[in-house]
């Protein structure tokens, strides 16, 4: 009976909104069975506002019950349109339908097809999965159960060692020539490619949507576009090889950044040895400490 009193409440506060007179109710039934397992309700008024709903107890399984609620609501709108929303509320949700009401966007095709096949392969836990393989092979779940484990951790650790051999987390830092941090990613694995990090990064995304008016100096890792310049692989006249040394004693800001931070803060140089997760944090945190040094 409380979920009827909500819903009749905000059908009322919603109705109230809706003309700037008075109104006064006309017509106002409300039927209640005696079992308490159903309702009827309607009401009228005199500037055109109507309402009606049938709701019932409905049972849905041996010890699970839930309400249904069919009803129907009009209305005039400041236009002159007159506005008709019929709904049904259930153990799934409120579902209105109307003229008014925008239509839904048809579901992308790559979308259906992952659905599909995720209704036609139900989830499996993990255990069930484990006495699969081990029915399979042989041998314990418990034996799977290590074997992933080991396998997983040797292919995460994979994952952060780069290209010399050793585990690192790839920062990218764009720095002006202050030497202050305006940009920072560090969130990539060892192995990842420089180009990588900055194309699926906010500070590209920021440029292509022309917040910036300025210019990024990158080395060879990055594509060359119309906002971050990059030095020429094979200079073939004097103007290409000007350019070459002005972009490199340019860029060479951020490699200075770099030795002044690692200088300030000497775990980034010795190495952090700590969670990844508060590895990742704390660099960030040096970068905001290493501006306020600046300043």
């Amino acid at each position: 009976m409380k979920n009827l009193i909500v819903l009749l409440c905000a059908i009322s506060c919603a109705y109230a909104t809706v003309s700037d007179q008075q109104a006064s109710i006309v017509r106002s039934d409300f039927h209640h069975d005696s079992e308490g397992e159903g309702y009827q309700f309607s009401f009228e008024t005199d500037n055109g506002i109507a309402a009606q709903a049938d709701g019932k107890l409905t049972v849905l399984g041996p010890n699970s019950t839930a309400h249904q609620v069919q009803g129907s609501v009009s209305y005039t709108s400041p236009e002159g349109q007159k506005i008709v929303t019929t709904y049904v509320a259930d153990e799934s949700g409120y579902h209105p339908t109307g003229d008014h009401l925008p239509a839904p966007m048809p579901i992308p095709e790559y979308i259906a097809r992952a659905i599909e096949y995720i209704a036609a392969h139900p989830y499996k836990e993990e255990t069930e999965i484990q006495d699969d393989s081990g029915d399979m092979h042989g041998i314990l779940q418990q034996s799977v159960s290590k074997i992933v484990h080991n396998v997983g951790k040797a292919l995460a650790k994979k994952a952060y060692v780069n290209r010399k051999g050793y585990y690192s987390i790839k920062v990218q830092v764009v720095c002006d020539s202050n030497l202050k941090i305006r940009d920072i990613v560090a969130r990539w694995r060892g192995r990842a490619h420089d180009s990588r990090v900055f194309n699926e990064s906010t500070i590209k995304e920021r440029f292509e949507r022309g917040n910036f008016h300025g210019r990024l100096l990158g080395d060879s890792g990055y594509a060359c576009t119309a906002y971050l310049f990059t030095s020429l692989p094979n200079p073939s006249n004097d103007k290409e090889e000007a350019y070459n040394r002005a972009h490199v004693r340019t860029r060479n800001t951020v490699e200075r950044c770099f030795g002044l931070w690692k200088q300030r803060f000497r775990c980034p140089l010795r190495g952090i040895f700590m969670k990844l997760s508060t590895a990742k944090t704390t660099i960030v945190a040096l970068a905001v400490l290493h501006n306020i040094a600046i300043v």
